[in-house]
């Protein structure tokens, strides 16, 4: 009995674990579901429930969406995430989520950066929808960003100027949104500076690892 007792409060135990863990973000999204929405979306694209659908399903957090994305090279036939799918995933969840408040698909957006690594593919995919919105939208960035904690800000940032080599656009870009924002938002323009200083022309892509130098 005392036996039996003992492995019933082990499987609450794990299970409370595993909530607490997969709230955080450190498990993937939960890919049928998520692939199910996707094909309702394609099918019914200005439906706002498939929209909405769609847009709940998608990861919520960098570690969420990279276990999601990933590559493995063991993954064979799609059992252990959706890689080959990402790019098709992130341009609906970019072009084809009109009906999503801004609100919300902002701050999801935001929360999606923070904590972001440089690299090719899914990480890659992820940066470009970011900068895509930068263009005409970086106020509805900057407003999403505005409540949260001065490191998780930054950490957006050093996602956002990451490259591993220097790029004449990503310098253009800091002076773009330093002119557009030093009034209104200083100490974000501080962080983009200090951000872009040590992280642009800065970083190696995570999936090769930090200790080479080059």
């Amino acid at each position: 009995m005392k036996r039996l007792f003992f492995v019933i409060l082990l499987a609450i135990a794990t299970i409370n674990i595993y909530a607490q863990y997969k709230g955080k973000g450190y498990f993937m999204a939960d890919t049928v579901k998520l692939n199910a929405t996707y094909h309702e979306l394609l099918k019914h694209p200005e439906s706002k429930e498939a929209q909405m659908a769609y847009f709940e399903a998608f990861p919520n957090t960098w570690m969420e969406y990279i276990a999601t994305y990933q590559f493995d090279p063991d993954n064979k036939n799609e059992r252990k995430n959706l890689y080959s799918l990402a790019d098709a995933h992130m341009y609906a969840f970019e072009y084809n989520l009109n009906l999503i408040p801004d609100s919300l698909y902002y701050k999801k957006l935001v929360n999606l950066a923070i904590g972001a690594r440089e690299g090719v593919d899914a990480p890659s995919t992820l940066k470009g929808c970011v900068v895509d919105y930068m263009i005409d939208h970086s106020e509805q960035i900057l407003n999403a960003l505005a409540p949260l904690r001065k490191g998780h800000r930054f950490e957006f940032w050093e996602f956002y100027f990451s490259n591993i080599i220097a790029v004449k656009t990503i310098e253009e870009e800091l002076n773009r949104l330093v002119e557009l924002h030093k009034d209104c938002h200083p100490e974000d323009v501080q962080m983009m500076k200090d951000a872009f200083k040590y992280f642009y022309n800065g970083v190696n892509f995570f999936s090769i690892g930090y200790l080479e130098a080059d």
